[in-house]
């Protein structure tokens, strides 16, 4: 089994990075341009992050079962983004909720508005939008640290004495 790579032991958390530079500039009166920075170290942290996961996941598993690693990895992924959609967007809807709640008649109907899409004027919307935003951004940084803390603590780099797997049959015969 070869070590892990090197780039994914070593690497800051850039996602949770990015996150929490966006969870801390955002406001109701933030521009497009105001998420930028903070995306594009999101952006970089995936795409550090990514491979290193694919190659960290392949490592530990013997050759022979890579299929079973891609898979596991593959449904842990998707499995990850449906709950982190899911938990992360009653964070927004709550923080909304809260926000509007006695600032406007109907709150429901200013957080429907507002989480559909549909433009607004009313600047109560828009910094209830903004904190909801950057509520997320925050939630998704601590998960980040949680997850860092966690691969640090339960995943140890593997002294391995002897080979990965040991040649069976006709590759063992010829090995000696």
């Amino acid at each position: 089994m070869p070590p892990a790579p090197r780039t994914g032991r070593r690497r800051p958390n850039l996602i949770g990075a990015g996150c929490a530079v966006n969870g801390l500039v955002i406001d109701g009166g933030s521009s497009w341009a105001a998420a930028l920075p903070g995306l594009l170290v999101i952006g970089v942290g995936v795409g550090v992050g990514m491979p290193a996961t694919g190659s960290a996941v392949f490592a530990s598993v013997p050759p022979q079962r890579a299929g079973m690693g891609s898979g596991a990895m593959a449904a842990f992924r998707q499995l990850g983004q449906a709950l982190g959609v899911a938990v992360l967007g009653l964070v927004f809807a709550d923080v909304i909720r809260a926000d509007l709640d006695g600032k406007v008649d109907d709150p429901a109907a200013a957080e429907n508005a507002l989480t559909s899409g549909r433009s607004t004027t009313l600047d109560v919307l828009h910094d209830a939008g903004a904190h909801g935003l950057t509520s997320v951004y925050l939630a998704s940084a601590g998960l980040a640290l949680v997850a860092a803390l966690g691969t640090a603590v339960f995943i140890r780099k593997r002294v391995q004495a002897v080979p990965p797997y040991a040649p069976a049959g006709k590759e063992a015969a010829e090995a000696h």
